[in-house]
């Protein structure tokens, strides 16, 4: 199944490998995937430039959010915010050399985490498209991650 978004005269296309259901009686039908959907608009905003729409696949597959996070040392913030509103999905901060502060709210599918209570402990909080799972086995779709002085290593 194809799928394409249009917002502020950008374009974003996505192809998605799934099933379908047909419910004949119903006339309608529900297509089912493992794929993450990547069609997400975001307001980015690089340094002191004006924000602009990027999507997800934008930022993941054409590799803008890494170009981004390694010019950090050049632009000292990034801040990308869920489309429409003023919340921020990611938000990063240059510190100094290869270090930065990253927030970004659990519900961006943008990054991927295994969180330790300690150095060496085995995960507590595993983070995947979009939602966290705690070792207890508690799903958690709304909050923020914050990693103060994170080193790039992109």
């Amino acid at each position: 199944m194809e799928v394409t978004v249009n917002i502020d005269g950008q374009k974003a296309t996505q192809r998605f490998k799934g099933q379908a259901i047909v419910d004949l009686k119903e006339n309608h039908f529900t297509f089912l995937t493992n794929e993450r959907m990547l069609l997400n608009p975001y307001h980015v905003k690089i340094g002191a430039s004006k924000p602009r729409t990027l999507f997800g696949i934008q930022l993941e597959r054409e590799n803008f959010l890494i170009s981004f996070l390694k010019n950090i040392n050049k632009s000292k913030t990034i801040k990308i915010f869920f489309w429409g509103t003023h919340n921020i999905a990611m938000e990063a901060e240059y510190i100094c050399g290869r270090n930065i502060i990253l927030k970004h709210d659990i519900s961006f599918p943008g990054f991927t985490a295994e969180l330790m209570g300690n150095k060496g402990d085995s995960p507590a909080i595993w983070i995947r498209n979009g939602i966290a799972l705690t070792k207890e086995g508690e799903i958690i779709k709304s909050g923020i991650v914050v990693t103060y002085k994170a080193e790039l290593t992109v």
